[in-house]
């Protein structure tokens, strides 16, 4: 072999390096490195199974592999996945997520779906636990402060929320918040069903610590959509609680609308509410607030009823 092509400082430079004892997959790609792609098993692994157990040998690859996961799958690194894939397999036969189904099965995929059981021909989901709740409505929250749809004043707010806890005046903060949506023309896109409703309902309303606020609890084997349990822990004064069934038409439907079919979804929405008020678990959690239950009807992001069940 001819020496001074051996030492050849361009074709050396070429020749990537081997990443001995590093296992963050993140400066592996960042510093060029030399990487077999391990990336077609994050396909295997997803169709594998939901408790898995890795039983290679010590350095075989474990660690490297959870990095390699944790970039594809952390949102916190959206806006590098080209930096990070570009190249390897997974770039090529990436699985978009294009439509709802298939989000959801994510989801459920990653522990934040879990199955409440069926209901007539499909499987009803849920949130697993109030920590992963809470997890979605901060990220609402921030989605909303980002778009400028959460904007109120606070003191405005603490004020009709003191009221609503110890008065039971709660027309003046749910007229407050129901007109926020109809106003704000960024979220009216948001606005796709009682779903995302519900969710704009639980972050303004847990912005204050008067209640703690429950979506989706089950009561006398129902579920509710929304419960304000008051905070009585810290706040003994507190005199009302309260319980919200929320009811969605389409805004295409709702040009139809007519006081007969508004009657029919409240009267459902009464028996509902009515059910869930004789809960016994959840009337010693009360103790002795007066409870108060409202349904509310909307047609896409516009309250179109909304009352007290006397």
């Amino acid at each position: 072999m001819n020496e001074e092509k051996m030492n050849d400082p361009n074709e050396t430079a070429a020749i990537k390096e081997i990443p001995y004892g590093i296992a963050d997959y993140e400066r592996i790609r960042r510093e060029n490195y030399y990487y077999v792609d391990k990336t077609p098993y994050l396909q295997t692994l997803k169709k594998a199974g939901r408790y898995l157990f890795f039983i290679r040998p010590r350095r075989f690859g474990k660690s490297l592999f959870l990095s390699l996961m944790e970039a594809y799958y952390d949102v916190y690194y959206k806006d590098r996945f080209e930096e990070f894939f570009k190249g390897t397999w997974i770039y090529d036969h990436l699985e978009k997520l294009t439509d709802a189904e298939n989000f959801t099965s994510l989801l459920f995929y990653l522990g934040l779906l879990a199955i409440r059981g069926p209901e007539k021909d499909k499987l009803r989901l849920r949130i697993p636990n109030e920590t992963v709740k809470s997890l979605y409505y901060r990220y609402i929250e921030e989605a909303y402060r980002e778009t400028g749809i959460f904007d109120l004043d606070l003191d405005k707010y603490a004020n009709l929320m003191t009221d609503m806890a110890y008065d039971g005046k709660w027309k003046p903060l749910l007229g407050l918040i129901t007109g926020r949506m109809k106003q704000s023309m960024s979220l009216r896109d948001l606005i796709t069903g009682e779903k995302s409703i519900q969710a704009f309902l639980n972050v303004y309303l847990g912005l204050s610590d008067l209640f703690i606020i429950h979506t989706e609890r089950e009561m006398n084997k129902g579920y509710c959509d929304m419960v304000m349990e008051p905070f009585l822990a810290r706040y003994e004064g507190i005199k009302y609680a309260y319980i919200l069934e929320i009811k969605y038409i389409t805004a295409g439907e709702g040009k139809k609308i007519d006081n007969g079919k508004i009657r029919q979804l409240r009267s459902a929405a009464q028996e509902q509410l009515e059910n869930y008020s004789i809960d016994e678990k959840f009337k010693k959690t009360i103790e002795k607030t007066h409870l108060i239950k409202i349904h509310l009807i909307f047609s896409g992001h516009e309250l179109i009823d909304m009352a007290e069940m006397i």
